[in-house]
């Protein structure tokens, strides 16, 4: 990864076209959460650290999750702090904008 570069920034219509189809019937939400800014600075704030990679996971549940973790710039990854525990959409007060609009799973409707 050493190197290379990228603009990660896409439009809105875009952001909001994946969330959408990410929202689908395909597994259990939440489809969308929040972790606390001072954690995210302190993991971007370690040795080495060159990237923020980002892990689906699923819970026993079955919903989904996700996990955060610091990547140095060869993209090895720096497990000595994982962030997870997200809050889910909705936890911290009302979620709404483009990149969420329902965040309830959409459901094909079959006659």
């Amino acid at each position: 990864l050493a190197g290379r570069s990228r603009n990660h920034h896409i439009s809105l219509a875009a952001a909001a076209e994946l969330t959408r189809r990410f929202r689908e019937p395909s597994a259990k939400g939440p489809y969308a959460g929040a972790f606390l800014r001072d954690q995210v600075q302190e993991l971007l704030a370690q040795p080495d650290c060159a990237w923020l990679r980002i892990y689906n996971g699923l819970e026993t549940s079955g919903e989904r999750t996700v996990l955060l973790v610091a990547a140095d710039e060869a993209g090895k990854d720096l497990p000595a702090m994982v962030l997870g525990q997200w809050f889910p959409a909705g936890t911290l007060g009302e979620v709404a904008g483009e990149l969420n609009a329902t965040l309830t799973p959409v459901i094909a409707v079959t006659e």
